[in-house]
């Protein structure tokens, strides 16, 4: 039988969580009473806290996937030990387990942030005597069980929702220029940390006093992809029509730095994504935070796929006194311009939208960034700045300035079916 070995736990982990090979931690961070000499926690192995996720939906299509965990309860294999005092009046009492974490109060551990919480039985050690010395009695035996419904509520820092995390890793893959199609036809793995307390007593008498080890455990989410899935399911072709008809299926725009805060003038880069299928053409034009269009754009689709193109703009201080149209000042006015709040001190804020001529007029979701100009030191010393990315026009794309009050307004229209 192969051998486990036992590796404990910390704040944080020193490898990446994502490697199936064996991980070391350092010793826990704990509080004890006076009747307590020592707790800690252990872990038998190495990403065993193992949620795995599936695809509950017999369809193949992607607006038809339900992505659920396979089982309601999450298995930790935590050792938890406890050593009183070298006193042989004090014994153990009783521990407890919290997914969370807690601190002493008085002689007692109380939940400060905890999302559920059990009652466990660990390893503990207490003094007999000078002839008896210490003795130990062995705990542990089974794992501290938590039901996955128990703890996806709460603050982000503490919950778990595996289908939460997972639609995290998903919304991070589109927004750097992946699809969706491709994330869910692959395996996927990948972990999340969340603090796990044991809680421990020792009595003399019948007063127990407490001490606590709260631990980051590492917790790992499997996919299994289906590579057969696909966006729609295929239109029979006709004898008249064997292309299949072209369209325009995703269309967004991102800033490559989202908040930047570095010397100006700089160059600010974002990206537009264009995804279709089939054989077409695709006119677009972007719109800025103050409804200004650029002009219109052409790309060519010779068998669908996805089509990247990158473009900047330029930014600069406003002259004293004068109005920045693509930027939203704090100043002394209240309220907003399209929805943007004011902004703090010399911090601006802009958006851009993707509005779709052709095949079919649609416009995407907006998308913010902020940027906030650092003057240059007087003296000259160490500083550090973000590098403001590459100015890259292509298709020669411009926000066309308008007046402070634009007579065009932008209509958000729905994408055709």
């Amino acid at each position: 039988m192969k051998s486990i070995k036992t590796i404990a736990l910390t704040t944080s982990v020193l490898v990446a969580t994502t490697a199936f090979n064996p991980m070391a931690f350092a010793k826990s961070a704990h509080t004890n009473s006076e009747y307590v000499e020592d707790v800690s926690l252990s872990m038998k192995g190495s990403l065993l806290n193992m949620v795995e996720l599936k695809n509950m939906s017999s369809s193949k299509l992607i607006s038809k996937v339900n992505i659920q965990p396979t089982d309601t309860v999450m298995n930790i294999p935590l050792k938890g030990f406890i050593q009183c005092i070298k006193d042989k009046k004090v014994g153990f009492e009783k521990a407890r387990m919290f997914f969370g974490t807690a601190h002493l109060q008085g002689n007692s551990i109380v939940p400060v942030n905890a999302t559920y919480q059990h009652s466990y039985h660990p390893t503990f050690k207490v003094w007999t005597g000078l002839f008896g010395g210490w003795i130990a009695e062995a705990g542990n035996s089974t794992p501290f069980e938590v039901p996955l419904a128990k703890i996806k509520n709460g603050d982000p820092s503490i919950r778990f929702d595996p289908v939460e995390e997972f639609n995290k890793k998903l919304a991070a893959h589109v927004n750097g220029g992946g699809t969706k199609l491709e994330f869910l036809q692959n395996d996927q793995i990948f972990s999340v940390e969340r603090p796990i307390t044991l809680a421990a007593y020792c009595s003399k008498g019948p007063i127990p006093k407490g001490g606590y080890a709260t631990t980051m455990v590492p917790i790992s989410i499997k996919f299994k992809g289906d590579p057969n899935l696909v966006k729609a399911s295929p239109k029979p072709a006709s004898p008249n029509n064997l292309a299949a008809k072209f369209s325009l299926t995703e269309a967004k725009v991102s800033p490559h730095v989202k908040n930047y805060v570095g010397k100006c003038p700089a160059n600010l880069g974002f990206r537009v994504t264009l995804e279709a299928q089939g054989k077409g053409v695709v006119k677009y034009r972007m719109v800025n935070e103050v409804g200004a269009k650029g002009p219109i754009n052409t790309v060519n689709f010779s068998n669908g796929g996805v089509k990247l193109i990158d473009f900047s703009k330029h930014i600069k201080e406003p002259a004293a006194g004068n109005l920045n149209k693509f930027a939203i000042h704090s100043g002394q006015n209240s309220g907003g311009i399209n929805k943007f709040k004011k902004a703090p001190g010399d911090k601006k804020q802009g958006s851009w939208k993707v509005e779709i001529v052709e095949p079919a007029k649609s416009t995407s979701a907006e998308s913010f960034y902020s940027w906030e100009c650092k003057s240059t030191p007087k003296f000259n010393g160490a500083t550090t700045l973000k590098q403001a990315p590459q100015k890259t026009p292509l298709n020669k794309i411009q926000a066309v300035p308008v007046n402070p009050k634009p007579t065009l307004k932008l209509k958000m229209a729905q994408p055709a079916n």
